[in-house]
């Protein structure tokens, strides 16, 4: 990502949250993928109207996002992703009894040095939400890997209840 190497280069913060949105496999099963589509579009439209013109955001996975937020710290990216977080608690999206999501956020510099690092520091902050309870927000810390099981390709270990939910 052309953002990380910038961000480094200029000596800038760049804060990114990885979020998930809780038990949508559960959408998708019992209402069918169409209605699980909408879900995601008021999703995309919550993130674009909560986000910079300079902030970048992508579907990251089936139902899971990665925001970049240019000249951002940790707690700057805490902040933001806070503000979705409870937007996207607000959707009200027709027969979906609610919507809600779980966040991970790192930066570069206080998280990582690099695009791997700072995208495996926020994952691994998003897993802490998902295993302590879902629709809140976890940041990377400086003891947090340590916490975690091993796994062998350095991402948190994925349940379906986790990569799916």
């Amino acid at each position: 990502m052309k953002i990380t190497a910038q961000a480094a280069r200029n000596e800038e913060p760049l804060a990114a949250i990885v979020f998930d949105l809780d038990h949508f496999k559960q959408i998708n099963d019992r209402l069918g993928h169409p209605k699980g589509d909408e879900v995601l579009a008021a999703v995309g439209s919550v993130v674009k109207g909560t986000l910079r013109d300079l902030d970048f955001a992508a579907r990251y996975g089936g139902e899971e996002f990665l925001v970049l937020l240019q000249g951002t710290d940790r707690e700057g990216g805490r902040n933001v992703a806070e503000k979705l977080r409870v937007a996207i608690a607000g959707l009200r999206v027709p027969e979906v009894n609610g919507v809600t999501a779980s966040f991970g956020v790192a930066s570069v510099p206080e998280d990582a040095e690099g695009r791997e690092e700072l995208l495996r520091r926020a994952d691994r902050a998003l897993y802490v939400a998902k295993r302590s309870g879902r629709d809140r927000v976890e940041t990377a810390q400086e003891d947090s890997e340590s916490t975690l099981p091993p796994s062998s390709n350095g991402a948190p270990p994925r349940d379906t209840e986790t990569a799916g939910a």
